[in-house]
């Protein structure tokens, strides 16, 4: 192995720069190896400007209604080796018969979908390998502003993709178009997609269940909206969960049943509740443990499975052991077992949804319940590991800034078994402290206690210490453990960041491998020399480039160079 310590080295600027120093330690195991840009999926080609919206459709309305754009911007993102899907947000017209009729026009043209996108570890610019999936595809005047895809996740045991598209509001009737016209509004809905590259159905919905949430709470309209996505039990893949905005609830799908009415999971009590619910942020089981992760206002709400009980869906401990609220025998059946607490004696006299047994100073509920007692579903075992429930959740030191139920905040379950680089589970979160635009990136990683390890760094994209912020700061993000890939989707540009980690006996990951060929070598060297930029350059990096850079700004450097020489110091060899 050979050293380029010492190296003259010319950059694109023409300037001479000699290595002396020790370029910046890695401070987690992830290498950008690609960059996607999924502009062509949020675009429109041959916008008609000469139509009557109200009495006709687009000239190219057959073509492009066969496939739409996905939205304005990406809004999901799972991941599967080289496949990812992606999900979009609508941000534009609404249809209104009595309004201007550019905007009328343009409303035609709105829509939302997932898509899947190919090859991401290599394939980067247009023409790239992408699929639209037609089972979840909504397009034309029906679609409103801020109607997005609110999750994807994919259940590669059966190679089905579970969508939830959130629609804002029906339209009004009397602002739409003439009933003649092929136009409709879209209901909010729940669906799972056959993913399956080689089965006649690929692409098309095995089932899609309009506005699950009906009715399911006391005031709740007939478009529920399903703002919290959705995330598959890893352990029994025969269930989907969706938070339920507002409610501290979990929605659970039975997908062998997806018609009937949803088991409902409550994973807040009085301490945890505050800072906000799951709504507009990131859920994900672990793929290992089954135990559910979610991003809350300020941080990260985790919440224990129970598996002693063996029985589906998902369960989390709860805190009490009750009489049953309707039909039940009025005595308590359970004795309190461990160091529980036996708040009723056994076989005393109690009422409807009285509690029998709590939780003892372990804090988990070592009984069962015995007779025609039930387990509690007001109060369950969580924990806010990142952010603390004491009322002081938009400044809370040991979690994110956070302002008033902000948007856009993801959230990935990282595993760290097959990993060469970690020996415990991390998770990776975004924030954004508030709505609206002008917003930093900030993402970063965490152990599963809560504790803060790294943060990744996007090209072009500034951290919060850097001024002015950068933008509008919606990401969303996903980790396959079978491969080591993580994506993170951004809203704003449109792009896909694509990471890969080493894994125990796996092939080579190295960073600022130009060629892409598992190696270090003076072709690599050569490539970040056409890449090289100067720091006084920036503003903009090709994609490839964006590989070359090692932290935020937008340029590479003699500082991504110092960092290049590390990981050639460890992996790289000159022929």
């Amino acid at each position: 192995m050979k050293r380029i310590v010492g190296l003259l080295w010319v950059g694109a600027a023409g300037l001479a720069l000699s290595l002396s120093s020790a370029a910046r330690a890695d401070d987690h195991p992830f290498t950008l190896v690609n960059v996607v840009d999924l502009f062509e999926l949020f675009s429109i080609s041959g916008f008609d400007n000469e139509f009557d919206p109200i009495s006709q459709t687009p000239s190219n309305w057959a073509e492009y209604s066969a496939a739409p754009r996905l939205g304005t911007n990406p809004s999901v993102v799972a991941v599967a080796g080289s496949r990812a899907w992606v999900g979009g947000f609508y941000n534009g017209a609404n249809f209104n018969r009595f309004g201007p009729v550019d905007a009328n026009r343009a409303a035609w043209y709105a829509a939302t979908g997932v898509a899947e996108v190919r090859d991401i570890w290599t394939q980067s610019g247009f023409g790239g390998n992408h699929v639209r999936y037609p089972g979840t595809l909504q397009v034309g005047p029906g679609i409103l502003n801020t109607d997005w895809m609110t999750g994807i996740d994919y259940d590669a045991a059966h190679k089905i993709l579970y969508v939830a598209y959130d629609a804002n509001n029906p339209p009004n009737p009397a602002i739409l178009p003439n009933a003649g016209l092929p136009w409709q509004f879209y209901e909010s809905y729940i669906a799972a997609i056959d993913a399956d590259e080689d089965s006649p159905t690929y692409g098309q919905a095995l089932w899609k269940r309009q506005n699950p949430l009906a009715g399911v709470y006391p005031g709740t309209s007939v478009e529920q909206r399903l703002l919290g996505g959705l995330a598959v039990d890893n352990l029994d893949p025969t269930w989907i969960v969706h938070p339920v905005q507002g409610f501290g609830t979990l929605a659970l799908f039975n997908t062998l049943d997806p018609n009937a009415g949803p088991q409902l999971v409550f994973v807040t009590d009085g301490e945890q509740l505050q800072c906000g619910s799951t709504a507009f942020r990131g859920t994900q089981f672990h793929p290992v443990t089954g135990e559910f992760y979610a991003r809350v206002l300020n941080g990260i709400q985790y919440v224990p499975r129970d598996t002693r009980q063996q029985v589906a869906p998902f369960r989390p401990y709860a805190r009490f052991i009750r009489e049953p609220s309707a039909g039940g025998n009025g005595s308590a059946d359970t004795l309190a077992q461990g160091d529980d607490e036996q708040l009723v004696p056994l076989g005393a006299l109690v009422g409807p949804s009285e509690n029998i047994i709590g939780v003892g100073p372990n804090g988990v509920l070592d009984t069962l319940p015995a007779g025609d007692d039930v387990l509690s579903t007001s109060a369950l075992v969580t924990s806010r590991i990142v952010g603390n429930p004491d009322g002081n959740c938009p400044n809370d030191p040991d979690g994110f800034p956070a302002g008033n139920n902000p948007q856009g905040q993801g959230l990935a379950v990282i595993t760290a078994d097959v990993l060469a680089a970690l020996d415990e589970d991390w998770l990776l979160a975004n924030n954004r402290a508030v709505f609206g635009a002008n917003q930093a990136t900030d993402l970063r990683f965490f152990t599963t206690a809560g504790d803060e390890t790294a943060r990744l760094l996007l090209p072009c994209s500034p951290l919060p210490a850097v001024s002015p912020a950068s933008g509008v700061a919606i990401y969303d993000m996903d980790y396959d453990p079978e491969t080591g890939t993580l994506v993170v989707l951004e809203f704003e540009r449109r792009l896909l960041f694509v990471y890969r980690a080493q894994l125990v006996g796996g092939p080579m990951i190295p960073r600022f491998d130009y060629t892409r060929n598992g190696a270090l070598n003076l072709r690599d060297l050569a490539g970040f020399q056409l890449c090289f930029t100067g720091s006084e350059a920036g503003g903009t990096l090709s994609l490839t480039c964006m590989r070359m850079n090692s932290n935020e700004d937008c340029d590479v450097d003699f500082e991504d160079f110092l960092a290049l020489v590390e990981v050639w110091d460890t992996l790289g060899d000159v022929p």
